[in-house]
């Protein structure tokens, strides 16, 4: 992963969120020491699930394993929400 990133191999991550037609999912533990968190809440996300990116407090860096219940519980409340739209009737077909 690094690797690619030195060598400005993948995706522009802040275009892909600022531009994603798909909802975003975005959760970060509240003492990360690697993720400027006041960055994050800059970013003009274009879908960003539940209107902001949700802050599990007392996580660092590794928020799904520091608070795995905690985490797992918004992934699958992320994952009803991505499942009910995904049975809505869409238009055109």
């Amino acid at each position: 992963m690094i690797e690619s990133a030195v060598a400005g191999q993948g995706s522009d991550q802040k275009a892909v969120a600022e531009s994603a037609t798909v909802p975003l999912a975005i959760i970060n533990g509240s003492k990360d020491p690697v993720v400027n968190l006041d960055y994050i809440d800059s970013l003009d996300f274009a879908n960003v699930w539940e209107g902001e990116p949700i802050r599990i407090p007392d996580a660092g860096h590794g928020v799904h394993r520091e608070k795995a219940c905690e985490f797992n519980a918004i992934l699958l409340r992320f994952a009803d929400f991505l499942n009910a739209r995904s049975n809505l009737p869409r238009e055109g077909l």
